[in-house]
C-alpha cells in the first residue's frame, strides 16, 4: 500500500550550512506523527521541504505516490496538502468568516476552472461549509470579529480551519500550541483528536509540548542536527536512553528545546 509520504535520501545544504543530512522518513495513511528535536534539529527546513517550500539539494519528496521535488507549495495543495502555520498567515484585516470563506472560493473556484467574476458572492456551499468548520473549531459565534481583535489561541484554530476546508490527505500543523495559554493548549489537542476522527487525514506536526506529543501521537521521530536518530511510539521514545539524556531531560521528562 502506497505510504502517505515517503522522503528518501534528503539532504538540504546552503553554502554556510548543512540542515538535513540523508533523512529517510516515510508517514503511514491517517496517522498522528510528531517531530521532535532540539534548536537547530532541522525541524523547520524539515517541514519546508516536505510542504513544497524547500526544494531538498539531494534525495526526493513522495506524496500522493509521486515525486514532487519541483512540484511548488500551492500545488501541493492542490494535491492534498495543507499547512498550519507556526506564526498563522491569516488576513488581520477581515473577520473571521471572511478567512474562511476567501480560501473557500479560491478553492471552488480553481475547481471549476471559473474566471474571477462574482468571487465576492459567495456559494451557498461555501456558506454552508464556512459554518460547518467554524462550529467545529468553536469559533463560530465569534464570525463576525475582526481576526486583528481575537486571541493568538484564535487565530490559530482559524487557521486550522481554513487548512482542514481544503478536506487534506496530509496536514502539516507547525507549532500548532505555540505562544497558547494552558487553556487554550488543552482545547487545541481536543480540535486536533476531533478533526483526525471527523476527516481521518495524515498529520503530521511539529511541536515543543511533549504533554501533548505523548498523548496525541501515533509514532514519533527525534531530529538532531539534521538527522533522524530514532522512530517508534510514543512509549519506545520516552524509554530510549539517548532521548531522555538528550531531548526529554532525565528528571522531568521535558523537552529542552522548541524549534
Amino acid at each position: 500500500m502506497t505510504k502517505a509520504l515517503e522522503v528518501r535520501n534528503v539532504s538540504k545544504v546552503w553554502p554556510e550550512i548543512t540542515a538535513l543530512t540523508n533523512v529517510n522518513f516515510s508517514l503511514e495513511n491517517s496517522e498522528i506523527h510528531s517531530i521532535i528535536g532540539p534548536n537547530g534539529a532541522g525541524k523547520s527546513t524539515f517541514f519546508g521541504v516536505i510542504s513544497g517550500e524547500l526544494e531538498p539539494t539531494e534525495g526526493e519528496v513522495w506524496f500522493g505516490g509521486q515525486m514532487v521535488n519541483k512540484i511548488p507549495a500551492w500545488k501541493r495543495t492542490r494535491m492534498g496538502m495543507s499547512r498550519a502555520f507556526q506564526v498563522p498567515k491569516v488576513f488581520p484585516g477581515l473577520s473571521i468568516e471572511e478567512n474562511l470563506l476567501v480560501s473557500l472560493r479560491i478553492e471552488e473556484k480553481w475547481k471549476d476552472r471559473l474566471k474571477a467574476k462574482g468571487f465576492w458572492k459567495p456559494s451557498a456551499a461555501s456558506m454552508k461549509k464556512t459554518e460547518e468548520f467554524l462550529k467545529e473549531v468553536g469559533l463560530y459565534e465569534q464570525r463576525e470579529k475582526n481576526v486583528k481583535n481575537i486571541s493568538h489561541g484564535d487565530k490559530k484554530r482559524l487557521e486550522i480551519a481554513i487548512a482542514i476546508a481544503f478536506e487534506p490527505k496530509l496536514l502539516l500543523l507547525d507549532e500548532p500550541t505555540a505562544g497558547m495559554s494552558p487553556e487554550d493548549t488543552i482545547e487545541t489537542v481536543k480540535l486536533i483528536k476531533k478533526i483526525h476522527e471527523l476527516y481521518r487525514p495524515t498529520i503530521l506536526l511539529t511541536e515543543h509540548n511533549m504533554d501533548l506529543v505523548f498523548s496525541i501521537s501515533h509514532r514519533i521521530t527525534v531530529l538532531s542536527r539534521g538527522q533522524v536518530i530514532v522512530t517508534g511510539k510514543p512509549e519506545e521514545i520516552q524509554s530510549n536512553e539517548l532521548v531522555k539524556e538528550l531531548y526529554l531531560g532525565k528528571e522531568d521528562g521535558q523537552d529542552v528545546a522548541n524549534t
